[in-house]
Parts: structure tokens; sequence; C-alpha cells
């Protein structure tokens, strides 16, 4: 009698003597379930029954129906070993079928968006630097973008990314959370600068004037320059 290897049952097997010296055995290849699921976790959306060994690539499989957990616009992402899509993604195409069934779950997210930063609101050259692309892709709905460095133009400060909602422009912040594809322009403010002077007088002495009321002279003075925002904004 002679033991079937995993993932094989004998088959039949042919005897040559009394001791069976030279006999051959002859083993079939097992089938396994390969199971889908993605509307729930009770019923499988696909089953297939690939034999051990064989290479799942073949048997990928694209969801269409969803869960109710998730929104109309949610998009697949992949499939994973268990109900809560945790850990690695199973990628079906470097798998061969075990010696047991499979049964792979979908993984979706409530819609995939992508964040663009460009220099001008003509939204004709990313604003990139090292390190940074100028494209977040694949942002899940709710969650934040990662906010860039801001950008810098001579003589101007700073004011925030702007994006176009049909004709109106409106301010984006990156604490707020992504719901949709945005093309993001920075705007600058002029630099206002006035110059102002500080004067120190001794003690006992107000306002320039003395306790007689006869000007008193500062003995120490000081130019200073403070840049203000100014009126104009601008990209």
């Amino acid at each position: 009698m002679t033991t079937a290897q995993q993932g094989y049952t004998f088959d039949h097997g042919t005897a040559n003597g009394d001791n069976c010296n030279g006999a051959k055995f002859y083993y079939k290849r097992n089938s396994y379930a390969l199971e889908f699921y993605s509307a729930n976790t009770n019923t499988p959306d696909r089953t297939e029954t690939p034999k051990f060994q064989e290479t799942l690539g073949r048997y990928y499989y694209r969801p269409v129906e969803k869960p109710t957990t998730v929104e109309p616009d949610a998009v697949f992402v992949g499939w994973y070993l268990n109900p809560e899509c945790t850990g690695e993604e199973y990628d079906i195409s470097a798998h061969t079928m075990p010696a047991n069934n499979i049964a792979l779950y979908a993984k979706w997210v409530n819609g995939l968006y992508t964040v663009r930063t460009y220099t001008d609101d003509t939204l004709g050259t990313p604003y990139t630097y090292e390190g940074y692309s100028g494209v977040q892709g694949n942002i899940e709905k709710y969650t934040l973008a990662t906010a860039p460095t801001n950008p810098k133009k001579d003589g101007c400060v700073f004011v925030g990314w702007f994006y176009k909602d049909g004709e109106a422009e409106k301010p984006f912040s990156f604490t707020m959370p992504i719901t949709r594809d945005y093309n993001l322009y920075p705007k600058f403010d002029d630099q206002v600068s006035i110059e102002y002077t500080v004067h120190y007088y001794k003690t006992g002495t107000c306002n320039g004037k003395g306790k007689d009321g006869h000007g008193a002279e500062p003995f120490v003075g000081s130019n200073a320059k403070k840049v203000l925002p100014g009126k104009n904004q601008h990209q």
C-alpha cells in the first residue's frame, strides 16, 4: 500500500512480482476551492477549482458587486486573505494553488483621488522640488493629503493654496479631508515696507520732555524696518 503525497490522490498502481519491485503508482493532482468574496463574507461571488500547484493568475477576478458598507463611488483595491482586509495584499498572479482551499476578500475604499500642485492658476507648470513630484495619487476618501513646502516668490509673501470650483476660486487647506480631485495653485501678496525709528530716553523724561518741560534729547536711536502684507494678491 502507498501513501499519497500532499496535494495528490492515489489513482492506481501496477505490481511487478510478489514484492512489488518495480511497481508503478499513479496519482491524480487534487483540485481545491478558490473562493472570491466581495458583496458579503458569507456567500462567495465566484468559486474556481484550480489543481494543486496550478498558477492562479488565469483566475484573476475583478469584482463588481460592492458590499452595502461602502459608498457608491467605492473603488476596489485588491484581494486579501481575511475579511478585515488587513495585512499584505494577495497578488494572485504571484501564487500557485496550495494543497488547501483559499478564500479571498475584496477590499473597497470610498474613492481614490489625486491632488496636484502647480506654480500658478494657468495649471501649466507643476510645482515640484527635490523629493516632491507635485502629484499625490491614490488618496483615500476622507483622508488627508500631505502639505508640500510653501512656494516662494521674490518680494512677496505666500498667502495659501487655491483651486477652482467651477468659476469660483476657493481656498484650500491641507487639513481638509479629501473628497475629490484637486488642482492647486499658490497665491502671493505684495510685501509693504514701513520704516520707523525707535527713541530711548533717560529715566525721568517723558515723551521727549524733561521734568521742567524742556526738550530732552534721546541718547539712543535705532532705525527698524517691518514688512507687512499688502493688499494686492496675485499668483
